[in-house]
């Protein structure tokens, strides 16, 4: 016999019915219910899951728990993962469909709040759509042998499929990351549980996502639908369209109407093609509803009346009604003028240094405090003025001394390529962001500017972003050295050239070149040129001829180990450390610092230089060792 997936079966006057008849009247609802599922929700095997209902709520009375609410699990499953009945499993691919899990009854889940202060924790409160057998009764059965004593065996007798609500518990912190729904699992639900919460509140619960079917199924066919009155939907090309929110203009320049259809019965947003350009003040009368008057908004003012331009012959134009007038939203005119006279609009520099010239179209009307923003030519080298549509200003800027009068420039103020912001006061077009103020240049020459190194070892570069133009007196930097210098060392800034670089001496005089170990990885090196080098301000402490101290890392008797926290970068004649010994010396012995490799100690004697014996380095004991060029001298031995 063929396996049917749907269909209504039939059963004949005086027939013996088979079991399967039975099953399959089961097994057919349940694929036609999946299959009508499918074709209103409209989801697949791309959107293999949804829920609707399993509303979750506090408690009460309040406590730390929480209630999930009846509902029902869509899950996209095979047909039968195990025999039903006497019919075999169905676990084809193409024959899944969508099964209806269901939860009859609320969920009482409970939750904990972290114990440490400032933490949170974040539940997430899941389902997972099962098909169970239940109901495992004694039943009677056919026995051929005496037909008249059944036999009774136990078995199930509904098979269920349900959604089972269960919370997971994620990693407390004080900003914590929600946990992921387990394999197999459907996530609904975030509760967030601060420290020292004794109840859940509303606010503690939200969704995993708002997006209508992810997971939640919020609209029924009414809302979808207008309650079964099909006569208001819109079709797609006629959204695409907006042929119900458009319309041509009628009436004059500055009392508009319009009639779109079907007629507005409330007012809400339209656009409008304008046959006239308005005047001045103007009204809008849509589907006859009455005039109205339109506004404007600006910068300063808030909503204002129209004054001429806004509306133009042949645009298209947005309107929103708010309530009191249509709100004109993309005007033509009156979003230049306010951002002139109220704002800011941009221009280009078409003169020389000293006199700027810009061309702004339409041309200029100063009122008010009227402002620009210039991208500037050429650098000023003093008193400067501008030009805006043939007429000439002078430039003026704020007195750094703060006396409140507007000063000449000097130079310097502004750069090529940088944009400038000019306001006029009446008098002047004031500039409001001289270069000077925000020190270019002497921010560079007698000030500080920062850059990592992109150099090598013992040649360091920076490359700031705004190049320095030349050395000068004075000029300073800082660099983040990239790597431990080993020796004698140059700087290049800007591709300026390379310079060396010198460190004061310790014993005054001229400046020195440095010999290894004052520039460190990942340290900040000051720079500042002496009119011949540039001096390093900061360097790192000189460890050869100075003292660096460590412990004895060692385990071992005769081995001692000195890692110090600024490494050593090489063994040169006078390195100096000093070591407090972990373990006595039973007889000749060595040094190794930083990792440079193990060096032999030996000690003076009055007949020279010999190996240290047992007992010369002592546990405990604080022992000075300077490197002579070919081993480490002990200078205090026991």
């Amino acid at each position: 016999m063929t396996a049917e997936l749907s269909g209504r079966m039939q059963v004949y006057t005086n027939q013996v019915p088979y079991e399967s008849d039975i099953l399959n009247t089961g097994r057919f609802k349940m694929s036609e219910v999946g299959a009508l599922a499918e074709t209103i929700l409209g989801f697949g095997p791309g959107n293999p899951q949804m829920v609707c209902g399993f509303a979750c709520n506090p408690v009460s009375p309040p406590g730390m728990a929480i209630v999930v609410g009846p509902g029902i699990m869509y899950s996209y499953e095979v047909y039968d993962a195990t025999a039903f009945g006497v019919l075999p499993a169905d676990t084809n691919a193409n024959h899944k469909l969508y099964k209806q899990g269901f939860n009859w009854d609320p969920v009482t889940l409970n939750v904990t709040a972290p114990a440490t202060g400032g933490q949170s924790v974040i539940y997430l409160v899941q389902a997972q759509f099962q098909t169970q057998d239940v109901n495992n009764v004694s039943r009677p059965y056919f026995n051929s042998d005496n037909p008249a004593e059944p036999i009774f065996q136990n078995n199930y007798d509904t098979r269920q499929d349900i959604a089972i609500i269960t919370i997971k518990q994620g990693t407390p912190g004080v900003s914590p990351t929600p946990p992921t729904p387990d394999a197999g699992h459907l996530g609904l639900w975030y509760v967030t549980v601060a420290n020292g919460q004794t109840s859940i509140v509303s606010g503690n619960i939200a969704k995993i996502s708002t997006v209508e079917g992810q997971p939640f199924i919020t609209e029924g066919l009414t809302q979808k639908l207008g309650a079964g009155d099909l006569s208001g939907l819109v079709t797609q090309s006629q959204l695409q369209s907006t042929q119900f929110v458009k319309a041509i203009a009628g009436g004059s320049a500055n009392a508009i109407t319009a009639s779109p259809s079907p007629a507005y019965t409330s007012l809400g947003r339209i656009s409008i093609f304008a046959e006239n350009t308005n005047t001045g003040p103007a009204t809008l009368n849509v589907s006859s509803s009455g005039a109205i008057a339109i506004r404007v908004m600006s910068p300063s003012s808030g909503l204002v009346p129209l004054v001429g331009g806004e509306i133009a012959t042949n645009g298209w134009y947005d309107f929103y009604y708010d309530g009191t007038y249509w709100q004109l939203l993309n005007p033509a005119v009156i979003s230049l003028d306010l951002l002139r006279n109220l704002d800011f609009i941009a221009a280009a520099d078409i003169g020389s240094a000293n006199s700027i010239v810009v061309s702004p179209i339409p041309a200029y009307v100063l009122s008010g405090k009227t402002q620009i923003w210039v991208i500037v030519e050429h650098e000023n080298t003093g008193a400067t003025t501008i030009t805006i549509n043939s007429i000439l200003y002078n430039v003026r800027k704020k007195d750094p001394v703060g006396n409140g009068t507007p000063i000449l420039l000097t130079g310097g103020e502004l750069v090529a390529g940088g944009y400038f912001h000019f306001i006029w006061d009446g008098t002047y077009f004031e500039l409001q962001n001289p270069a000077s103020y925000l020190e270019i240049q002497n921010y560079q020459n007698l000030k500080f500017i920062s850059v990592g190194d992109t150099g090598s070892v013992n040649t360091v570069v920076a490359n700031p972003s705004i190049p320095y133009k030349s050395y000068t007196g004075f000029t300073q930097i800082w660099v983040f050295i990239e790597n431990n210098n080993t020796g004698p060392s140059t700087l290049n800034v800007s591709g300026l050239g390379a310079l060396s670089i010198t460190k004061k001496s310790e014993r005054g005089g001229a400046p020195i070149t440095l010999t290894g170990g004052e520039m460190l990885q990942s340290t900040w090196a000051h720079f500042i040129y002496n009119g011949t080098s540039v001096e390093l301000i900061n360097p790192a402490p000189i460890i050869d001829g100075t003292s660096s101290y460590d412990v004895d890392s060692s385990g071992t008797a005769n081995i001692i180990i000195a890692n110090p926290t600024i490494p050593y970068s090489t063994y040169a004649p006078g390195t100096h450390v000093r070591v407090q010994i972990a373990n006595t010396n039973t007889g000749a012995s060595t040094l190794n610092i930083s990792t440079l490799g193990a060096v032999n100690i030996q000690k003076m004697t009055i007949t020279g230089l010999s190996n240290v014996i047992a007992g010369n380095l002592r546990s405990g004991g604080i022992y000075d060792f300077t490197f002579d060029g070919t081993q480490f001298q002990v200078l205090n031995p026991t």
